[in-house]
This record gives C-alpha cells, sequence and structure tokens, in this order.
C-alpha cells in the first residue's frame, strides 16, 4: 500500500519587539493517502495552575503507535494530554533555527511515511493455538 501527505509551508514576516527579533511559520499536512492529516503531536502544557489553564505546545511528528492512540485536534482525558492537529505554528529566533525546524520537520514526516510502509511488510512469526479438553 502506498502512502503519502503533503506539507505546506507558509512563512511570516519577522516580527519585532523593540531589541528582540522572532520568526515563525505554520505547516500543514494534507492530502494524506493512507494515512491522516493529524501528524502532529501536540501537548497540552500547564498554563497556570491556580486557574487550571493550559496552552497547546508542538512535541514532534507522531509515530505509528500516536496515530491510532491519540485522540485528534484535543485530548481527550485528564491524565493524557496529549493529541493530534493538522497544522502547527512554529516560533523561532533566528532565520538558521527556522530553517533547521523546517529541515527536521521534513525528515520526521518522511520516516512517518515510511514506517507506514514498513509496517505492511510484517511477516507472520509464530502462531500458537490453544484448545481445551
Amino acid at each position: 500500500m502506498a502512502y503519502s501527505i503533503m506539507l505546506t509551508r507558509t512563512a511570516q514576516l519577522p516580527h519585532n519587539l523593540g531589541d528582540i527579533q522572532g520568526f515563525s511559520f505554520t505547516v500543514t499536512a494534507s492530502a494524506g493517502v493512507n494515512m491522516p492529516n493529524e501528524i502532529f503531536r501536540m501537548y497540552q502544557q500547564p498554563l497556570d495552575p491556580i486557574a487550571q489553564t493550559r496552552t497547546p505546545v508542538y512535541d514532534g511528528v507522531a509515530n505509528i503507535a500516536d496515530l491510532t492512540n491519540l485522540p485528534i485536534n484535543a485530548p481527550t482525558s485528564t491524565s493524557n494530554y496529549h493529541y493530534r492537529v493538522a497544522m502547527i505554528e512554529v516560533d523561532y529566533t533566528s532565520e538558521i533555527e527556522g530553517e533547521e525546524t523546517w529541515e527536521r520537520i521534513q525528515s520526521d514526516v518522511e520516516a512517518l511515511v515510511k514506517s507506514l510502509a514498513a509496517s505492511d511488510l510484517l511477516v507472520v512469526e509464530d502462531i500458537v493455538q490453544f484448545t481445551a479438553g
């Protein structure tokens, strides 16, 4: 079975706050073939423990287990704050850091696609039968 997905990066202009310079871009996964578009793992990080508010943080590209175990777009449990989305925003402080992050995302997505394809090649190694009586 063939697997594929398309990544679209949308760069934003630098945003400066006084002497502090920052950059950001978004990445959207779309057109997934035999795989979901929601491949980015997010984590709801505690923001204010007193108010019990949380903020979403990008936690990497999902692995095969994440694709089957993590909910889409929001956590569904108060004990597991991980979930998956199809679009992320990445903030960074230098253009070099942004390019390195973009390259790492591409590499991780390529590894996910290859892992999905490799999972199709699994071969039955053991068959165990139990009978009673």
